[in-house]
């Protein structure tokens, strides 16, 4: 197993792209949800959660999504997952996960969602 790794990016004062590496797993989702929540905590935060680099994810990590997702939603915040892997895309369909997430292919097309991008924000 990778170990898993975060890293933020704040692309607007509001607007962070996450990106997590390694195994979200029941060893890893505990700190990175401690990370991923302090994050959350913010009002009106928009956190894109970049998983092109994920190696993998188990029911602790996607538990883990949902608290993040929930406690944004209480902040009135928004939650954008991107690079999903198409495994892990199928999964978050047979879940019927895909109805509670906003999933995105790339990093540009959620900042797009929101009416930003990268180059803007440097």
């Amino acid at each position: 197993m990778e170990a898993a790794t975060l890293d933020v990016q704040w692309v607007q004062p509001a607007t962070a792209v996450v990106a997590l590496r390694g195994d979200f797993t029941l060893d890893s989702a505990p700190s990175l949800g401690k990370k991923l929540l302090k994050l959350s905590k913010k009002d009106k935060v928009v956190l894109i959660i970049n998983l092109s680099e994920l190696s993998s994810i188990d029911t602790a990590g996607i538990a883990t999504l949902v608290e993040v997702l929930r406690t944004l939603n209480s902040r009135h915040g928004k939650l954008r997952l991107s690079g999903l892997s198409e495994r892990f895309r199928r999964v978050m369909q047979l879940a019927r996960l895909d109805r509670i997430f906003a999933v995105f292919d790339t990093v540009d097309a959620a900042l797009a969602s929101e009416g930003q991008s990268v180059e803007a924000a440097g």
